[in-house]
């Protein structure tokens, strides 16, 4: 959490506002810059230009977007610091006389974000926007990043204005309750109207304020719009900013801790729940269909099956609402069908030694997580992150409250903590389950060095690669020319930080070529040998971006025990040594099981991406549900006990004593009330 405090506004000198005035200066950008990759995306260069005559500024921006996989846009910008309000009144220009020859979500307008350095290549920023929509929308847009590891941004939309070139607005950064709050606001012709406002926990103290143009099309174009009257001023007050991140939710059936469990209240039927915000405003209504229950064990949620969609931590169950079919239309509970869902679990935790813990939370869509009403905040509106948030507690029980919101496309949601400040997760166990952690993962180790060879060919030297011959092919080919790079690794554990993509046990290294084009066709052989200290039944598996095989020569895969939700995984008929997978894009997410006994086994694994971002890991286990990567030699850490002890769900302060071990007694268990 960055708490901001009123300071003054830095552009080009600094100025000083007095409280309680409107101290209004002309804005005086002091760069610009092509946000995202310059030359790649967007391929056209833009620019900014000032016209004293008329005191407007031109902005021609190019680019294929300013939306959820990066930020592609002139930005002509000057540093702020503190809390301000900037107002423009912003003229799309017609390149052709034909306003259809523009994309339909060009977008000019305001923007304000944490940095202006374009990261390694791929911009996805804390950024706030107020866009203007070209004619003939009737539409303005207030559109936002709350934090540069989302791979999606939040859009309000106001529509019902008249279908011109120019509009007037605003974008306002105050301070409420120690918290940043942002808004956009247009001007309807007669008053200024706010369109949307968001608390910006992850924005800056000192950020960059401007104005911004991209064409949502990178074939080389340049859109323009002129800024005219460009003024900044001391920061006005917040228009009902709500409820501020952390604070309690006002939920009409007061959902409160349960005796070693979770109160939980879930929400269907009752609106888009496309943020966080949209799902705290549907838990606190009346309306939609409403269920609350005690969670009488972890949360750790998904409306699908729980092999195909089990996350970072398996087990799985349903929520709620899917478990007493409440539904609109599709039967329930079908894989994949809770939309639009608000979930609130509030539980009181024991913290067995005071110090530093960490807590870990990942949901599609949007979550947060408190303690103690606002002591420590986890905020995110990304699809499927993997969000951590470190605090000192002092021994004994802290309440904690966590919401997520479900938009579309199936909905998940698991919560854990960690003893220390660690991003491992390795070291998390689930709240309240009873889980013994990672203790039970097999040290997978190789004999002697224990080296691991990778090989990666170079991207987008061999053309597409959709599949494995072209990818077998790719790797070739690089040994004919003596162009792919070999390293050696302890683990296969890779990801493309430029791209995005993660896979599931975290701790990922860059790949071997990591530059900002480097994103898109290229192939990765890994060789290296499993050392099995007991005979038994293993499962190992690999995750990636777009395909991937696993083989250990001369055995044979039992049985695929888990697939990701797309594409085609097998066992190769011809050779069951190889495990197979071929989604063409997507996660490639595939465990099986064999039977080993003790000794060396060297296994191969190819993996191959063809565009849109990169990552690959090996992992296995002794037990299903349970993997550790295939480490070698003693990089590989087993949580100790203490470290990766559960922490407890424990009932009211005036009890909690008299229940320090709370046995798990199912999933769900009474249902207290539902609500149409």
């Amino acid at each position: 959490m960055r708490q901001l405090t009123t300071a003054a506004v830095t552009v080009a000198l600094v100025l000083t506002f007095a409280a309680g005035q409107v101290f209004a200066v002309a804005f005086v950008p002091t760069a610009g810059v092509d946000l995202g990759r310059p030359g790649d995306d967007p391929v056209a260069v833009g620019s900014y230009s000032y016209d004293a005559g008329t005191d407007t500024y031109t902005v021609n921006g190019g680019g294929s977007d300013w939306w959820d996989w990066g930020e592609r846009a002139h930005f002509a910008y000057a540093p702020v610091s503190g809390d301000f309000r900037i107002e423009a009144d912003v003229t799309w220009i017609n390149r052709t006389g034909d306003w259809a020859a523009m994309d339909n979500w060009v977008k000019a307008g305001l923007a304000l974000r944490n940095d202006v350095d374009n990261g390694a290549g791929n911009e996805r920023e804390v950024n706030y926007f107020m866009a203007h929509l070209k004619p003939p929308r009737t539409e303005v847009a207030y559109q936002g990043r709350p934090d540069n590891t989302s791979n999606s941004m939040f859009n309000v939309q106001m529509g019902g204005l008249s279908a011109q070139d120019n509009r007037l607005i605003a974008l306002n950064r105050t301070n409420v309750d120690g918290w940043a709050y942002v808004e956009g606001f247009v001007h309807d012709g007669t008053n200024w109207v706010k369109v949307g406002g968001e608390y910006a926990s992850n924005l800056l103290d000192d950020a960059f304020v401007g104005m911004a143009v991209t064409a949502h099309n990178n074939d080389g174009r340049l859109e323009t719009a002129t800024f005219g009257n460009v003024q900044i001023m001391d920061a006005t007050p917040a228009i009902d900013p709500g409820r501020a991140p952390g604070g309690m939710v006002s939920d009409p059936e007061g959902v409160g801790p349960v005796q070693g469990g979770w109160g939980v209240l879930e929400v269907v039927n009752n609106g888009n729940m496309g943020s966080v915000g949209a799902g705290v405003a549907s838990l606190e209504s009346t309306t939609g269909d409403r269920l609350v229950y005690d969670l009488m064990g972890p949360i750790n949620i998904n409306d699908s099956d729980p092999q195909a969609n089990a996350k970072n931590i398996p087990g799985d169950g349903p929520y709620g609402v899917t478990n007493e079919h409440l539904a609109v239309g599709a039967p329930w509970p079908a894989p994949g069908t809770a939309d639009h869902l608000a979930f609130l679990a509030r539980g009181r935790v024991m913290i067995p030694t005071t110090g530093d813990w960490t807590f870990y939370i990942n949901s599609d869509d949007g979550e947060e997580l408190s303690i103690d009403n606002g002591a420590l905040i986890i905020g995110s509106e990304g699809w499927q992150d993997n969000n951590f948030g470190t605090v000192h507690l002092t021994a004994g029980p802290h309440d904690i409250q966590v919401i997520h919101r479900e938009a579309t496309g199936g909905g998940d949601v698991e919560v854990a903590a960690a003893m220390g400040a660690t991003t491992d997760l390795r070291a998390f166990t689930l709240i309240g389950s009873g889980d013994p952690g990672h203790d039970a993962y097999v040290d997978f180790k190789v004999p002697g060095t224990g080296d691991i060879t990778i090989e990666m060919s170079v991207p987008d030297a061999h053309g597409n690669l959709g599949n494995l011959a072209q990818a077998m092919a790719a790797i070739e080919a690089g040994r004919t020319a003596q162009s792919n790079v070999v390293a050696t690794d302890t683990k296969i554990n890779f990801h493309d930080p430029e791209d995005g993509g993660t896979g599931s046990i975290g701790g990922d290294d860059p790949y071997l070529i990591d530059t900002a084009a480097a994103d898109n066709h290229f192939a990765l052989l890994a060789n290296g040998a499993i050392n099995i200290v007991e005979d038994g039944l293993y499962y190992f598996g690999f995750q990636s971006d777009d395909g991937a095989r696993l083989t250990i020569p001369g055995q044979e895969w039992i049985e695929i025990v888990e697939v990701a939700e797309e594409g085609v995984s097998f066992i190769d008929e011809t050779d069951p040594s190889i495990l197979y997978r071929d989604n063409g894009t997507g996660n490639s997410r595939t465990v099986a099981s064999i039977q080993l006994t003790a000794g060396s086994y060297p296994f191969e694994f190819l993996t191959w991406e063809g565009g849109g971002g990169a990552y690959c890991e090996v992992f296995g286990s002794d037990t299903q549900g349970k993997y550790g990567l295939l480490m070698t030699g003693d990089e590989f850490v087993s949580m100790a006990p203490a470290a990766a002890a559960a922490l407890e769900l424990v009932p009211e302060p005036s009890t909690w004593f008299m229940l320090l071990s709370i046995a798990v007694m199912g999933l769900f268990g009474l249902i207290r009330r539902r609500k149409a």
